[in-house]
């Protein structure tokens, strides 16, 4: 799979990789997504919880 970023995007992943948060691009990508999907299913979870209590 090929990705490209705009140019604030991909400065700011590279920053983050010599910063040392990560270490390598792909894993701070692959955590950016992980973190998505993560609060996409909270908030289903959060919008289903209120018809689940009647």
């Amino acid at each position: 799979m090929h990705i490209e970023f705009a140019h604030v995007n991909e400065k700011y992943i590279k920053n983050s990789v010599k910063n040392g948060y990560y270490r390598s691009e792909a894993e701070a990508v692959r955590d950016a997504v992980r973190r998505m999907r993560e609060q996409e299913e909270a908030n289903a979870r959060a919008c289903w919880m209120p018809c689940n209590r009647g």
